[in-house]
């Protein structure tokens, strides 16, 4: 009896310790992605908040507040701008309008900037003008990420297991553009309908095709980059039918769903400006979005990274330091991160979906087709098969996943402040 109670007691013990806690809170998909999130997030945001800092004491017309500055760095300022007044479009404009800029998002946030201010009875959230549009935006950003992180680890779990499947989640998290997940930006909206789409593929009952395609038309309002769910989704379909047409049904055209997502957008800009084009008028205009053959692409942005490092260009010409403002590390990340997708998605090659090899293969090769490699590394943000390999690593390999993930933090910190400090964007 007194063995008993000791093994009783023992077992207490354990379970009451800092590992035992751990190992409780990793066994709730739930909890395990609230760490993951809470870890990486506050990473971010404490070189995130040491960049803006910097950037608001040198700079005194920065004047909103550090957390309203770096709330609208960047993109984040259009998608604000939208929420706050809608969309515009003047063609005689020598650089981009906000038409470029996907619907889904900052219509939401909209939507609850209103439901928070009605809520609070008009309280302002610390800024008079932007600060329940800034409190909106974040909420949603990091509330997708968060269960789009759930998501990930439900997703590979029945492949990799559960510590895999929380490898590829930190992975995931840990980015050095994964800083974007939480910020005024579509990605972590983006990875939560992209990976919802990809769930409800595989969910039982006789609408899974149809609430799978609507997910997948809200990723294409929300990024146009949603449209590469289409073919990924048909390739899912073929492959539970064991690739036998004869064994198709009309439920297929369910996904026709996701690419009405652009129609429906296109129609908008139409009926309101004219022209369905007006958005890709646009992205050419203000960031040089235009067709181009992604091989040539990326040779030509690897190459100018050659020569910067060899000192090829003439003095004060070099263009990689002129948009990196002193620094080559974004096109470094921008080049080096869609190759170790590629090859980690080869190492990993018979744990990788079909599906997930065309969403991987293509959003990869689709933003390089628009004729520039900038932000690669934040468009390879939502490409989680190119990291399923860390999860899969045998047991005398897992270093080589904390030593990813280390070096990954590290970088996540460094990119953070640069971010924060205006210095250059992905």
């Amino acid at each position: 009896m007194q063995t008993e109670t000791a093994g009783a007691e023992g077992t207490s013990a354990r379970a009451s310790s800092p590992a035992g806690l751990l190992t409780r809170l990793l066994a709730s998909d739930w909890w395990a992605a609230g760490l993951i999130f809470v870890v990486t997030r506050l990473v971010s945001l404490a070189g995130a908040y040491s960049g803006v800092q910097y950037i608001t004491s040198v700079e005194p017309e920065r004047n909103k507040g550090w957390a309203a500055e770096l709330a609208l760095m960047w993109d984040a300022a259009w998608y604000a701008g939208i929420a706050e007044g809608s969309y515009h479009y003047d063609p005689s404009a020598s650089g981009g309008t906000n038409v470029a800029f996907a619907p889904l998002y900052p219509f939401l946030v909209r939507l609850l900037s209103d439901v928070l201010r009605a809520l609070t009875f008009g309280w302002d959230f610390g800024h008079p003008r932007w600060g329940s549009l800034i409190t909106a935006g974040l909420l949603i950003s990091n509330v997708a990420f968060y269960f789009a992180l759930v998501l990930l680890v439900r997703w590979l779990s029945g492949r990799l297991g559960r510590a895999g499947a929380l490898t590829v989640a930190l992975a995931v998290a840990s980015l050095p553009t994964a800083f974007f997940f939480s910020a005024m930006y579509t990605e972590g909206l983006f990875l939560l309908l992209v990976l919802g789409a990809f769930t409800l593929s595989r969910s039982s009952g006789p609408a899974n095709w149809l609430r799978s395609g609507l997910v997948g038309m809200l990723a294409t309002l929300t990024r146009f980059a949603g449209l590469l769910v289409f073919p990924a989704l048909v390739v899912e379909y073929m492959s539970q039918r064991g690739w036998s047409l004869r064994r198709g049904r009309a439920d297929v055209l369910w996904l026709a769903l996701v690419p009405a997502g652009i129609a429906l957008y296109a129609g908008f800009l139409w009926w309101r400006f004219g022209s369905p084009f007006v958005f890709s008028e646009s992205q050419l205009k203000g960031w040089n979005h235009q067709g181009s053959f992604f091989l040539f692409t990326y040779w030509e942005s690897a190459s100018q990274l050659w020569q910067s490092l060899t000192g090829a260009f003439p003095p004060g010409q070099d263009p990689v330091l002129y948009y990196g403002q002193g620094s080559r590390l974004y096109l470094v990340l921008d080049l080096a991160l869609p190759v170790l997708f590629l090859a980690g998605a080869i190492a990993a090659r018979r744990l990788l979906l079909a599906s997930e090899w065309v969403w991987l293969a293509l959003g990869i090769v689709y933003p390089l087709s628009t004729n520039i490699t900038f932000s690669m590394a934040r468009y390879v943000l939502p490409l989680w098969p190119g990291l399923i390999w860390l999860g899969a690593l045998p047991p005398r390999a897992r270093w080589l996943a904390w030593v990813w993930v280390g070096v990954s933090l590290i970088l996540l910190a460094w990119c953070s402040r640069i971010y924060g400090s205006a210095r250059w964007i992905g």
